[in-house]
């Protein structure tokens, strides 16, 4: 490990152009990007929070995140978000955010838009503060030339740019996670009370950041387990090694006990300290004859709900790998393993793999003590085994976290013992061919496929949903329809997205998608005029043009496939394509 001292100017310089690059580039991405999928939910997930101190509507997510995108717009939402709402009392999640951001002025103007994309800059804050932790971290293991090269790769990662700017949870878990892990680190490296109370509040950062932040919990008690069985870990302090295994094993399970306590403490005030009765209904009284052992009083009992929640309908939603759709929530085993070959750029993919690989190297294993490998790699490996038998293969996002910790071990290219100007020169080169496929991207870094994937124009080959399309390019097909007068007239539109189309001034027939509302199947054969589908409901067939039982949309979709054998009459960012479906044109073989 590097003893900390002095940095080059230069490496001030550099962190400082990245950093500043990072909330640039991030905010002038998200500034072009019509509300995606599943954004307005939890913005209003927080305004109800902010409003009201009630959690009744934070099932499928904690409210960390939530609650800080909601503070800069909370104060708008004064006119259209009432606990007299009947999907208040219903607990309708959909119908109270459709309500909540979608509801037109009395002008007859929307404001969602603008809405979505105030709330979107609090999450710059995780992403800023998850790219200083990978620089700390790297710099300390390999250098201040090792965290120029993390903090690189996190800078010019698109999937980080692009989730970076977006209000949900991904990018919360991300930082929260890195952040739990880290300060566990300084912990073992330095016993003390006080350092494993910050451990603890970080572990409960996690946990109410995203429910994935439950992974920590395993992989904590597995570290010090690991720890107490095998003191002999350069990194650790002393005083974890100077006591018989009897002892050492009582260590860990105070440190865990602590831990917990902590982390639940942090739990529950970011619930409000809230108490209520193990069997009770959000916003229903208790009924009279409840049995003793539902009256438990539990606090953040809205936790538990929002696990419970988040298993039951883990089960049901369609998945799409290479032209494949499955709708019985069962996923692929080695979806993930595609998603990442395909989403990350090949410098990237090369660097990645190549840090894991550099610990063969004599030179950088000795940098990178036992304690930081088990902190680093523990985790990589908790998340890939889960996410291989997760039956959500919904996106990259949801392995997020792994990608900050092979960050931090890449650094080790820094010090590499290799003569010569050659190693350095391939080093910038590979970087700066990322920077230019990056670039390339903007401000479209969501829908990044790298080169050997084809690109984004070929990315629904491979993957759909929030890998390619989540929604985003509405606003460019309300620009397109308002220039080009043939689209005026006549428009069918199948959107993937929550965004009501009329919010952007365009004028069209829905029709079968899946999730625009009060939608009809539509007859390829026998329809004339122009369709604009989203390339999700466009490639992944009936799986993603039909929606479940609560939403209003019909049960069996629009196959949309046939249109990929003809020409589009335009295509709209890299989501939606639009088709003359009177004049036909096959693509050429």
């Amino acid at each position: 490990m590097v003893e900390r001292g002095k940095m080059p100017v230069a490496v001030w310089v550099m962190a400082a152009v990245l950093l500043v690059w990072i909330a640039v580039g991030v905010t002038a991405a998200q500034w072009r990007m019509a509300p995606t999928y599943d954004e307005q939910n939890h913005v209003t997930r927080g305004i109800s929070v902010l409003r009201t101190g009630d959690f009744r509507l934070c099932f499928h997510h904690p409210p960390l995140a939530n609650v800080l995108e909601a503070l800069p717009v909370a104060w708008r939402a004064d006119e259209h978000f009432s606990t007299s709402m009947e999907s208040w009392k219903s607990l309708g999640i959909w119908q109270a955010s459709h309500t909540t951001i979608w509801t037109p002025e009395a002008d007859g103007a929307y404001h969602g838009a603008d809405l979505i994309r105030w709330a979107r800059l609090p999450v710059l804050l995780f992403t800023l503060g998850l790219a200083v932790l990978i620089f700390l971290w790297s710099r300390e293991l390999f250098g201040p030339w090792g965290g120029v090269i993390s903090l690189t790769l996190f800078a010019l990662d698109p999937t980080m740019l692009a989730h970076g700017g977006l209000a949900t949870t991904d990018m919360a878990a991300a930082c929260t996670i890195l952040l739990g892990v880290y300060l566990l680190r300084g912990y073992l490296q330095t016993p003390g009370r006080g350092r494993l109370l910050w451990a603890g509040v970080g572990l409960g950062l996690a946990l109410t950041a995203k429910f994935s932040g439950l992974i920590l919990v395993p992989i904590i008690g597995v570290v010090l387990l690991i720890l107490a069985v095998w003191p002999a870990v350069d990194g650790l302090s002393a005083a974890w090694t100077a006591f018989p295994l009897e002892k050492r094993v009582g260590k860990a399970l105070a440190a865990c006990a602590l831990l917990g306590l902590t982390a639940a403490v942090v739990v529950w005030g970011v619930y409000g300290f809230h108490v209520e009765a193990r069997g009770a209904k959000p916003g229903q009284p208790l009924p009279a004859h409840m049995s003793l052992t539902k009256r438990i009083p539990v606090p953040a009992m809205q936790y538990f709900r929002g696990l419970k929640t988040v298993k039951a309908e883990a089960k049901g939603h369609p998945a799409y790998l290479l032209g494949k759709t499955r709708t019985n929530g069962h996923g692929w085993w080695y979806y993930f393993p595609v998603t990442i070959a395909v989403k990350l750029p090949i410098p990237a993919l090369l660097l990645l793999l190549g840090g894991v690989v550099l610990l063969a190297v004599p030179a950088v294993r000795v940098r990178v003590p036992r304690l930081d490998l088990l902190l680093l790699l523990v985790p990589v490996a908790a998340f890939l085994l889960t996410a291989f038998g997760m039956s959500m293969n919904l996106g990259i996002r949801h392995v997020l976290p792994i990608f900050p910790f092979l960050m931090v071990l890449a650094g080790g290219f820094a010090v590499l013992p290799v003569r010569g100007a050659i190693y350095p020169a391939a080093l910038v080169v590979l970087l700066g061919l990322q920077a230019a496929s990056v670039g390339l991207s903007f401000p479209n870094f969501l829908s990044y496929f790298n080169e050997a994937a084809g690109g984004a124009r070929d990315g629904y080959r491979y993957l759909v949903d929030s890998n390619l399309d989540w929604g985003q390019d509405l606003g460019r097909l309300a620009a397109l329809q308002q220039r080009d007068k043939m689209l005026q007239q006549h428009l069918y539109l199948s959107y993937f997205g929550s965004t009501p189309p009329e919010a952007f001034g365009i004028t069209a027939i829905p029709v079968s998608g899946f999730s625009t509302y009060k939608a009809a199947p539509v007859d390829l054969a026998h329809t004339h005029g122009f369709l604009a589908v989203s390339i999700t409901n466009l490639a992944g067939g009936p799986g993603f043009t039909s929606g479940p039982a609560d939403s209003g949309l019909p049960r069996t979709g629009t196959d949309y496939r046939p249109l990929l054998k003809y020409l589009p009459y335009e295509r709209v960012g890299d989501t939606i394509l639009v088709y003359d479906l009177q004049s036909r044109v096959l693509l050429p073989q």
